[in-house]
């Protein structure tokens, strides 16, 4: 049987492009890549496929295909389809609709590997460009969720005066809750310091956007959990949250009788009775 399959691999070899791209044959080659095949038979298959990078990253079905590819690659051999990501941009790449599930899996499986590092390291650096986009922001997600620490932390840096504006918008208020979610305390307490003392957009006006609710909400999640962030500083940020949602009332009486906001005050409240302030 492995030799049968070992020669089913070599056939399809031999017309990877068309049978990547065909609406039927892709699954058969993304059954083969995770069927448990040998190591060989892996090598040998996907050394076939990221010559075509560029071509399956465009096409409907040949996409899955190549992201499957990168899933079960050993990381010593994704090198061409890195080289290939550089020659059409990688903000390019990261912003395309299947692109960006490219980047996702390469994060997920190669991200510790040198070569992927420094390109998630290229991309961190341009973080900016692509927060707010539909499918960029799902790489930066990625990223933050599964990257190497040194791209982690230079993404927290670039986006940090940004995290206001990103809670209330549509795609990059979830990159918000990601950075709560898979930050260090420290990057937590300066995301939920930039959110409560942010200008344009206000708090409070954070507090009561329908996307910026629940970023709100994962900050507060995080001031009754985080054992990590000192209890003096917790108690701190929850009385600013309070005095802040007190000169929002006076100054922008329109906000008071949200549903998102009565809502934030209401845990606002629970949380203010367990840490007494």
């Amino acid at each position: 049987k492995t030799a049968d399959k070992s020669g089913i691999i070599r056939w399809i070899c031999q017309d990877m492009l068309s049978l990547a791209e065909d609406e039927h044959a892709c699954h058969v080659v993304q059954d083969l890549l995770g069927s448990g095949i040998s190591t060989d038979d892996a090598s040998f298959l996907v050394a076939h496929i990221f010559p075509h990078t560029q071509r399956l990253l465009e096409s409907k079905h040949g996409n899955y295909v190549l992201t499957k590819a990168v899933e079960v690659a050993a990381s010593n051999e994704i090198e061409h389809g890195i080289d290939c990501i550089r020659r059409m941009g990688i903000v390019d790449v990261a912003k395309h609709r299947f692109g960006c599930r490219l980047f996702e899996r390469l994060i997920e499986n190669h991200a510790e590997h040198e070569v992927v590092a420094r390109l998630l390291d290229e991309l961190s650096e341009r973080a900016c460009e692509m927060h707010k986009h539909r499918y960029s922001n799902y790489v930066l997600q990625s990223l933050v969720e599964h990257g190497p620490t040194n791209s982690k932390k230079n993404l927290f840096t670039k986006l940090m005066p940004e995290v206001p504006g990103m809670a209330i918008h549509r795609f990059a208020s979830h990159l918000a809750q990601k950075m709560f979610q898979f930050g260090d305390p420290n990057d937590r307490l300066q995301i939920a310091t930039a959110l409560i003392q942010a200008d344009v957009p206000q708090f409070a006006q954070i507090a009561a956007d329908r996307f910026g609710k629940f970023v709100v909400n994962e900050m507060l999640h995080v001031l009754s959990t985080e054992d990590e962030i000192p209890e003096e500083q917790r108690i701190a940020l929850g009385v600013l949250v309070r005095v802040k949602l007190d000169e929002a009332a006076k100054e922008l009486p329109e906000l008071a009788e949200t549903h998102a906001l009565q809502t934030v005050i209401s845990v606002l409240d629970e949380l203010r009775q367990a840490f007494f302030f």
